[in-house]
């Protein structure tokens, strides 16, 4: 055999510009199918408190950091709680399948006795979909509630939030590989809603509020289906001047502040949403 020749294998077929295409459609369709999708029930077991970036908020901090400073206006409490809901292009009261995805990593590692690790967790797991829709217990839904915060300075200041009460429940789908099974996909879910939780003042950050369990569900197609597609609708957008946003986007990340950072990463995801949603039905 002449010196660098390589030997023939059998171990596949031979690839050539003919068949290129439908290799690699049946490697992707293979690749697609080892993952798993499995419908979890989620109910909120203490009640939870809202806090998300409001409208107002946004462009006051996107103002400043451009040089266009939003006037203040007076404190509002009602429309302070009517900012803090997480909701969807529809208006109904969700919650954002990527708070759901990063309470659930965080409960991985020493959280749940290192079944998981929060890294694979992050690597694997995905919470498909953009906002999973609240189902309130009968007569029930969100209410204000007023707590006593202290700002910058430490002077107190009441703060409005919407109250979410328990019994609350939402579905949505995981999904991940064989790499990860579903006990500790489970242990991590159930790890979070003991130790982490939901929204504002929760567990990890030293409050009692937005607790949770989590049960699986049956997960045939058709009901992964259904959860899939009512979890498809984007958060509602942020209104802000598009000249203003790209002079935001602009700004080195070293320069900005840490508050800073946190709504330039929420306003270009939620945002971003309603452009893929676009993309996806065009």
């Amino acid at each position: 055999m002449a010196f660098g020749k390589k030997k023939a294998t059998s171990s596949g077929p031979v690839v050539n510009q003919d068949n290129v295409f439908i290799l690699a459609s049946q490697a992707l369709a293979k690749q697609r199918s080892t993952r798993l999708r499995l419908a979890v029930l989620v109910t909120i077991t203490s009640p939870g408190l809202m806090h998300r970036w409001g409208q107002k908020a946004v462009l006051q901090m996107v103002g400043n950091m451009v040089g266009h400073k939003i006037p203040k206006t007076d404190k509002d409490l009602t429309a302070e709680y009517e900012e803090s809901w997480y909701r969807n292009v529809d208006e109904q009261p969700v919650v954002p399948c990527r708070v759901i995805r990063e309470s659930i990593i965080a409960g991985g590692g020493p959280n749940c006795g290192d079944v998981v690790s929060k890294a694979q967790l992050g690597r694997e797991l995905r919470v498909l979909g953009q906002t999973a829709p609240l189902v309130f217990p009968k007569g029930q839904g969100l209410t204000m509630d007023i707590q006593m915060a202290r700002t910058s300075t430490g002077t107190p200041q009441p703060t409005a939030r919407a109250l979410v009460p328990a019994g609350t429940t939402f579905k949505v789908v995981l999904e991940f590989p064989p790499t990860l099974t579903p006990d500790q996909v489970m242990a991590a879910a159930q790890s979070a809603g003991d130790v982490i939780g939901l929204f504002d003042w929760r567990p990890s950050k030293g409050g009692e509020y937005g607790r949770f369990i989590v049960e699986p569900l049956p997960s045939s197609a058709a009901q992964v289906k259904a959860i899939i597609e009512a979890c498809s609708l984007p958060e509602k957008q942020f209104q802000i001047p598009p000249e203003m946003l790209r002079a935001f986007n602009a700004i080195p990340k070293e320069n900005l502040g840490d508050p800073a950072r946190k709504a330039r990463a929420v306003v270009n995801h939620v945002n971003g949403q309603r452009a893929k949603a676009d993309e996806a039905t065009s």
